[in-house]
């Protein structure tokens, strides 16, 4: 006998990460890597003049 299948829609939250590129530098592979350590993942990446708009994601528990 088969246990039921049952889905569960995910739920997400997100993080808003805002550099002026013209006073510091943008993020690094260091500073991906430790979001991504801890379940972030780059979706979007937007310009503005000098300012760099990053956009992540990650599923709540």
């Amino acid at each position: 006998m088969q246990p039921p299948i049952v889905y569960v829609e995910p739920r997400w939250e997100y993080r808003h990460l805002v550099r002026d590129l013209a006073e510091e530098a943008t993020l690094d592979e260091t500073e991906l890597n430790a979001l991504g350590a801890k379940g972030w993942e780059l979706v979007a990446v937007l310009a503005h003049g000098s300012t760099a708009h990053f956009y992540f994601k990650r599923q709540k528990e």
